[in-house]
């Protein structure tokens, strides 16, 4: 029954994950285990790496040593939680990536409804609101806004034809050779390993509650990349994906405990300007240009192109909104329990 319940939540967790704007560390909070998805994680270290490959090597008694420490650690539970996370992503990002492709001035609305509400729970968080935290969180929109208007349309455009140029290159190179063989010298590594630091910097974000990981992904331009590496079974992308993710996990999860502990407002303040700045990226009405058979959404414009899209972009926007605000009745006070339990670890 215990491992039922953890694979359900991981469901949760994952539809949140693959949502920008819905943080999986605040669903964790509402569901009462983010204490424990960080203590199990602080488990996967150095000792479990020493009993993982002394089982490996077949050494006397290393078998009942390495699932003795993952039952004691509790770690069963975290990967009956990852599965379940798992499931739900690879069942959902089909869906996701319709919705943005056919309705994208909604889903962008939604988002930005889900940002809007999941504001309040860094900033309740703070126990002090001093100065410090307002330069934080001024210094966290600017970079943010700034980061999103540090990419001019043209820019945005001339990426896209060289990105199809690539494609078309390797088309030809299949056509000549009748193999996919002749194409492996023009893999983009450039791409995989910026790929790489946006899954570490997404999976890092994802510890934080009210931090959105799939919104860092939104930021950095590899959202809708991902998202096509799943659907399109993608197994490049997605072991060079999860490589980064793996490895931020584990070191950000320590990372993050030491600047909690140390300076817990002025970094949950600054997260809360990082979801301040990323409204404007979210904006749902974008110009919009077409590059092969890709649509392109570039700068935020203030006009929308028909009443109909405004009604159905503030309905979405409304549901969002609805959304966080119901999580946020269903787990009233348990954030600040839970994040008061993890300083005092």
């Amino acid at each position: 029954m215990d491992a039922i319940v953890a694979v359900l939540k991981g469901v949760l967790i994952g539809i949140a994950n693959i949502i920008p704007g819905v943080s999986g560390g605040t669903l964790a909070l509402l569901l009462g285990i983010y204490k424990r998805v960080i203590d199990a994680l602080s488990h996967v270290n150095g000792e479990f790496l020493r009993k993982a490959l002394a089982m490996v090597f077949f050494r006397r008694g290393a078998w009942r040593a390495f699932w003795t420490y993952v039952a004691d650690a509790d770690l069963w539970f975290l990967g009956w939680l990852g599965a379940g996370a798992a499931g739900a992503i690879l069942l959902a990002s089909r869906l996701f990536a319709w919705l943005l492709e056919t309705h994208h001035a909604a889903s962008y609305a939604f988002f930005f409804g889900l940002v809007l509400c999941s504001i309040v729970f860094p900033w309740r968080c703070l126990t002090r609101r001093s100065w410090r935290e307002v330069v934080a969180l001024l210094l966290a929109a600017v970079l943010t806004v700034g980061l999103s208007l540090s990419v001019t349309d043209a820019e945005k455009i001339g990426k896209a034809e060289r990105k199809l140029a690539l494609t078309e290159a390797k088309a030809a190179a299949v056509a000549v050779t009748g193999t996919a063989d002749a194409v492996a010298s023009t893999v983009d590594y450039g791409r995989l390993g910026y790929i790489f630091l946006a899954a570490v910097l997404a999976i890092s974000a994802m510890v934080l509650p009210g931090v959105s990981g799939s919104f860092v992904l939104l930021l950095m331009g590899v959202y809708f990349d991902i998202l096509g590496a799943i659907n399109n079974r993608d197994f490049v992308v997605l072991g060079v994906f999860a490589l980064g993710a793996g490895g931020g996990l584990l070191a950000f999860s320590r990372l993050m405990g030491l600047l909690l502990a140390r300076c817990f407002n002025v970094t949950m303040a600054f997260m809360t300007g990082l979801m301040i700045g990323s409204l404007y990226e979210l904006w749902p009405f974008k110009r919009v240009a077409q590059v092969g058979s890709e649509t392109l959404y570039l700068s935020a414009v203030w006009r929308w192109s028909s009443t109909g899209e405004a009604i159905a972009a503030l309905v979405a926007m409304v549901v969002g909104a609805v959304i966080v605000v119901g999580f946020a009745l269903a787990g009233r006070g348990r954030e600040q329990e839970d994040w008061h339990s993890v300083l005092k670890r």
